[in-house]
């Protein structure tokens, strides 16, 4: 059995804008250019798969649907980075702070002991949010 995939033009012009908005962000300041990039990419990913979702109910979608719908994919994938940076931070400042405290200067394995925490509590915070924030409530 085939699957056929189609798209309108007004979808295609919305991903054509998104990326010439990207082109253009990232011609002006490469790292605001890679910033939009990992938040937009996700976000336009969990767009296509709502849109998907809804058209295998049989239930249209708008353009302003689509733009709405990538707006609050955008806001979902914006606390998600922002909770696994803030986690990043705070749990390998966290560690450092408590490697120091007995001696003068920190130690190398504090740093990478700190690093590897906060990379593994960042990650479970981003896993958990993505699970529970991911798909939207029906």
């Amino acid at each position: 059995m085939s699957t056929t995939h189609s798209y309108t033009l007004a979808s295609l012009m919305l991903i054509m804008t998104l990326i010439s908005v990207f082109l253009g962000v990232t011609v002006r300041s490469p790292a605001l250019g890679t910033a939009l990039a990992f938040l937009c990419v996700p976000a336009l990913v969990r767009t296509i798969m709502i849109r998907a979702r809804l058209k295998t109910r049989g239930l249209p979608m708008s353009l302003s649907d689509k733009v709405f719908a990538f707006l609050r994919s955008l806001g979902v994938v914006a606390v998600i980075a922002a909770a696994s940076a803030g986690t990043l931070f705070l749990s390998g400042s966290l560690v450092v702070h408590l490697s120091d405290a007995s001696h003068g200067a920190v130690q190398p394995a504090a740093i990478v002991f700190g690093l590897l925490v906060a990379v593994g509590l960042s990650g479970l915070v981003g896993f958990a949010l993505i699970r529970r924030l991911w798909w939207p409530r029906e």
